[in-house]
């Protein structure tokens, strides 16, 4: 491989790395009034755009379902909602008119912080961002792993 095509590569990847990164301070600033309005002071809040990633969000739609029982740490946004009907006849009325569930129809959340393909999981924990993990083909254990921070509670 020649060294300019090297050099490509290399810009490439660095390239990929910072676009990848979430800041976590920019992340609180938009889901800050999200966190005051509903106390949110520990748990785990999963922003879900409706658009992208199918395979990722189904998941993260089941586990929603699924989890809905533990919705005192559990708090969701669905964001850049497409059909409010279709989304209502994946995840159900009961789950969506939850208190700690947000639908997002003003896009007040996908923002540029938070704009991706992608669910989101972002932990809280005394009022604070502790971490944010992207729920895609690459982190298959991201909601395995949120699923065993739940029942540790």
């Amino acid at each position: 491989m020649k060294y300019r095509e090297i050099k490509h590569i290399a810009f490439v990847i660095v390239l990929l790395m910072i676009s990848s990164c979430t800041n976590s301070s920019s992340v609180m600033g938009v889901l800050q009034p999200f966190m005051d309005k509903n106390n949110i002071t520990n748990g785990a809040i999963l922003v879900v755009p409706n658009a992208g990633c199918s395979g990722c969000i189904s998941s993260t739609e089941d586990f929603i379902i699924k989890n809905q029982h533990r919705f005192g740490d559990l708090y969701v946004v669905f964001t850049n909602i497409q059909s409010l009907k279709i989304l209502n006849a994946r995840i159900g009325e009961a789950i969506l008119s939850h208190k700690n569930v947000k639908l997002d129809e003003d896009n007040n959340y996908y923002k540029e912080e938070l704009l991706s393909i992608y669910p989101h999981i972002i932990y809280v924990k005394d009022s604070n961002f502790i971490d944010i993990v992207e729920v895609s083909p690459e982190n298959t254990e991201a909601l395995s792993n949120l699923q065993i921070e739940l029942e540790s509670k």
